[in-house]
């Protein structure tokens, strides 16, 4: 005899996860002050890694990161704080 177990949706777990690792980026950003170099306009990796003491490789991972969650936008001048991110970080 075998008993048919429903298990759960693991959707609002993995939602909790998702969200928590995109306040990480944030936060981790916010730390390096990668909003408050970007105050000015916008800046190239090489000058933010410069400007920030960062690696650039792990710099341009965190920064794509905050691309992608819309608080930082990049065109060919580099890296700019969106109006969110400039208004709020």
């Amino acid at each position: 005899m075998t008993t048919d177990i429903t298990k759960p949706d693991p959707g609002v777990i993995l939602d909790l996860l998702q969200a928590f690792r995109c306040s990480k980026a944030m936060f981790a950003a916010v730390s390096l002050g990668v909003f408050d170099a970007l105050t000015p306009g916008p800046k190239s990796l090489s000058v933010l890694a410069q400007e920030l003491k960062s690696n650039p490789d792990a710099l341009e991972r965190l920064l794509d990161a905050c691309v992608g969650l819309q608080l930082l936008g990049r065109d060919e001048r580099g890296y700019r704080n969106t109006p969110a991110a400039a208004a709020y970080l």
